[in-house]
């Protein structure tokens, strides 16, 4: 995959399961799920993850996303966001 993510669809902060998320344990909490105990942890290297936990974004794709909206490459169509922000300053 490009951006040397390898796990785009498993979430780095999870409890285990295919996609590292379950509903019943979010990330940083543990408990019991069919009387066994799990504890939802961090991955080792967040930069190879797209997600984070169920909902949110790893630090570097949103930057890798932010960084493509500020430098209008991922705008279409493209405007000038940078002359936008000041004219409505």
């Amino acid at each position: 995959m490009p951006l040397g993510i390898e796990y785009p669809f498993k979430a780095c902060c999870g409890a285990g399961g295919e996609y590292n998320f379950m509903t019943d344990i979010l990330c940083g909490s543990s408990g019991y799920v069919n009387g066994t105990f799990v504890k939802a942890e961090r991955c080792s290297d967040p930069t190879l993850h797209i997600i984070w936990d169920n909902i949110h974004p790893t630090e570097s794709f949103a930057r890798y996303v932010a960084e493509g909206v500020l430098s209008e490459s991922y705008l279409r169509p493209k405007f000038d966001m940078k002359g936008d922000f000041l004219r409505a300053m």
